[in-house]
Parts: C-alpha cells; sequence; structure tokens
C-alpha cells in the first residue's frame, strides 16, 4: 500500500496516458534512501500492468554504478521479445 503519495502517484499516470498516445517522457525518482521512491515505482508499474501495458524492472547496486548501463543492460536482458525489430538496408 502506497501512502501519502497521491499526487505524485496521479502525475505519473498522467505520463502513462501520454505514452499510450505516443508521448514518451523519462522521469528520475530521486531521494534519501528509505522515503519510498521503489514502492512509488511498483504503484506506478501496478497502474501501468492495470492499462494493460507492458513494463520492464531493474535495479541497481551500488557495485554496478561504474558499469555502463548496468540496470538497462539487465532488463534488456530480461525483456519479452514481443516488439518487431527493426532492419535497417
Amino acid at each position: 500500500m502506497l501512502f501519502g503519495r497521491e499526487q505524485e502517484l496521479d502525475a505519473l499516470a498522467e505520463l502513462l496516458d501520454g505514452a499510450r498516445a505516443g508521448r514518451g517522457a523519462l522521469v528520475w525518482l530521486l531521494g534519501e534512501g528509505g522515503i519510498g521512491k521503489t514502492a512509488l515505482a511498483g504503484a506506478v508499474g501496478d497502474v501501468a500492468r492495470e492499462r494493460g501495458m507492458a513494463v520492464l524492472r531493474a535495479e541497481a547496486d551500488e557495485l554496478e554504478r561504474h558499469r555502463p548501463f548496468g540496470s538497462t543492460a539487465s532488463t534488456r536482458a530480461t525483456a519479452p521479445s514481443t516488439a518487431p525489430r527493426s532492419t535497417s538496408t
């Protein structure tokens, strides 16, 4: 259960609506440890799933901070291959 983050969750849900309409966005959740960043990200993921959107999750730890695109690479490796692949000529 997410407490005290309704305003943030509503703002992020609006960005999800924009994404479905073709308007992408990038969001950084920043703050001290233990203030609920992971819980907020999980709640947004739940909203996205409820709306029929695919959700990928990645986590990074202190040991991976010097690995270029560490969490992104691990997400890509576990992502379902449902998106069409582009081809170049």
